[in-house]
């Protein structure tokens, strides 16, 4: 079932949605970056393995909600693999997007750059499921600690990203080639 080195034509035949311009562009821009071997060049044979297939499904989630392609570079320098690898790829990944401040006394919201990612077994994500949601909905500025959303009067929205969903997905593709 799952062999060692993978081609730019398997990604393409197990996401037959994507574009082979945009892999292409994901791996020139450092987003998908091939685990064996160097990718520049032109004619270059790209080689992934079966870690860079699972990230390429959930580059494709990512931008299909609209994360932008610096956001999901900084989330994949960040050691997620060591995350997934934990459970198995049995997870969810839940990414809190930017959250907006507000100045009680200017009355303006103003952008904080800032994003969290965390990951959750699937059991975990059942059993505790809108509670860890809600538990996300808003951060303490400068701490990783997150709190009920209104308290700061941060206003922020969670992506779920299923990589549990992806890994079926890509081990079925994967057996009927």
């Amino acid at each position: 079932m799952e062999k060692s080195v993978y081609q730019h034509k398997d990604i393409l035949r197990i996401f037959p949605d994507l574009s082979a311009r945009s892999l292409v562009s994901w791996t020139e821009k450092g987003l998908l970056v091939p685990f064996h071997g160097d990718a520049s060049g032109r004619g270059t044979i790209r080689r992934y393995s079966f870690d860079n297939l699972i990230q390429a499904g959930v580059i494709r989630e990512l931008m299909a909600l609209g994360v932008t392609f610096r956001d999901i570079k900084e989330f994949f320098s960040d050691p997620w693999k060591k995350k997934i690898r934990k459970v198995n790829y049995d997870c969810v990944f839940i990414w809190q997007r930017p959250t907006y401040k507000v100045d009680q006394y200017k009355k303006a919201s103003m952008m904080v750059h800032s994003f969290h990612v965390r990951v959750f077994s699937i059991d975990e994500f059942k059993k505790y499921g809108a509670k860890i949601i809600l538990e996300l909905s808003a951060t303490v500025q400068g701490t990783d600690r997150l709190i009920p959303i209104g308290t700061l009067h941060n206003l922020t929205s969670a992506l779920i990203i299923n990589v549990s969903q992806i890994y079926e997905n890509v081990v079925r593709e994967l057996k009927q080639q």
